[in-house]
């Protein structure tokens, strides 16, 4: 599912922090910390920090108290221009889990694009995020996601996603 297809108009995100398992240190300028995922900003990434593609590797969510939560919407990539989208790592594979153990895997199509530094057109599916949803709406005051599987970029192996929305 396609973010507005699901959620419709509410661009309202539950998220109150995030932190992750592992994070690649700052480099010239640029942080990739965990809070990047929630700052609304799809020109901001937040990037593992392990060898390999990091799979294993978990981002945790918090919502400040309980609610219930439909899903997530992943913005999957290094969203910034289309140059590092490609170069970067995409998550293919995921799990999002609620504190009540309630889970839900899910793959992740990852389209390719011309690794050009030019910006994302509105056009650009990849700019919606993509929708994953519980079977049933969950009661709880976090998500967990699990990176499954990922794509290496075409220079990095760096796995990167630029915004997570909790709905």
């Amino acid at each position: 599912l396609v973010y507005s297809e699901f959620v419709g108009d509410s661009n309202e995100n539950l998220a109150f922090y995030a932190t992750a398992s592992s994070t690649l240190p700052g480099q010239n300028g640029k942080t990739y910390d965990a809070s990047n995922l929630i700052d609304g900003n799809l020109n901001t990434s937040w990037v593992e920090g392990v060898e390999g593609n990091g799979e294993g590797q978990t981002i945790e969510i918090g919502l400040g108290l309980t609610q219930t939560v439909h899903g997530v919407i992943i913005y999957n990539g290094y969203l910034e221009n289309k140059y590092l989208y490609q170069v970067n790592g995409k998550v293919n594979k995921l799990t999002i889990t609620g504190a009540d153990g309630t889970s839900k895997t899910q793959d992740l199509y990852v389209p390719q694009f011309e690794a050009v530094e030019q910006p994302f057109s509105e056009t650009d599916l990849v700019c919606d995020g993509t929708a994953i949803q519980f079977d049933a709406p969950i009661q709880t005051d976090k998500i967990t996601i699990t990176i499954l599987g990922a794509t290496p970029g075409e220079k990095y192996q760096d796995t990167c996603i630029s915004e997570i929305k909790v709905y």
